[in-house]
């Protein structure tokens, strides 16, 4: 499960979705993360399903490859759902709004891990910086989001390693809390040098979140233009089915 999160991840492949403008997409996706957290309704849902399908088929990607990393959030999905199950007593409606956290967090987790795929570190911290005008604020996201998939590979060696010492063991429920920390420690130390070894290298380097200079510079194409367009539309038809 720990190897196959997506989210964080860069594929690196060419295709319309990858050459997109990183600012448009940055942009697309915060309005699209508004747009679910706002949406109340399977409609607005399948609304939202039904874009995220047309990107889908632009990016190029492997279904196989996107869907695999939800494993890692099955988990966070059951448990809200079932929590919004019983706060309305295990009735019908009870379920209908279960099933709409649950459609909402796939489709966050869905679209996020989307975004990832198709944007490198850097060009997300070249739209953070040009939309937020903050290089500091660019840098600790673009570090927080090269860490995703770092710790994803750290667990997972430290898993492997239990697992070689049989020092795990799920048969009771205490053995189970106790192989949980006997990979959370270890996770938290590698996370802990491995900021550390960053720090240093930067300092290293003599790096500055000062204003500097970029060798491209970020330009605006047609299919741009024409995403934001459909970006337009979308919006538009969630409105009207959102308030009218």
């Amino acid at each position: 499960m720990l190897k196959d999160m997506t989210l964080g991840r860069y594929c690196e492949k060419e295709g319309p979705l990858h050459s997109l403008n990183p600012v448009v997409k940055l942009c697309v996706l915060l309005l699209i993360l508004v747009s679910l957290f706002l949406s109340n309704t399977l409609t607005l849902l399948s609304l939202s399903l039904l874009l995220f399908t047309l990107i889908f088929i632009f990016s190029r990607l492997k279904l196989s490859y996107v869907f695999r990393g939800l494993g890692a959030y099955f988990f966070m999905i059951i448990i809200f759902s079932f929590i919004r199950f019983a706060l309305y007593h295990f009735t019908a409606s009870g379920a209908e709004e279960a099933l709409i956290i649950a459609l909402r967090l796939l489709l966050i987790v869905l679209y996020s891990s989307l975004f990832t795929c198709t944007t490198s570190s850097d060009e997300v911290s070249r739209a953070m910086e040009f939309l937020f005008r903050s290089r500091y604020l660019a840098l600790v996201f673009s570090v927080a989001l090269r860490f995703i998939p770092v710790l994803s590979e750290e667990a997972k060696k430290i898993h492997q390693a239990q697992l070689s010492r049989c020092g795990l063991s799920y048969a009771k429920s205490k053995r189970r809390i106790k192989a949980f920390l006997s990979v959370l420690v270890p996770l938290f130390s590698a996370s802990y040098r491995r900021s550390l070894e960053l720090s240093m290298a930067m300092d290293s380097r003599c790096f500055s979140p000062e204003k500097s200079t970029h060798l491209y510079s970020l330009e605006f194409k047609t299919k741009d233009w024409w995403t934001l367009i459909i970006l337009a539309i979308y919006l538009a038809a969630f409105v009207f089915l959102r308030f009218v």
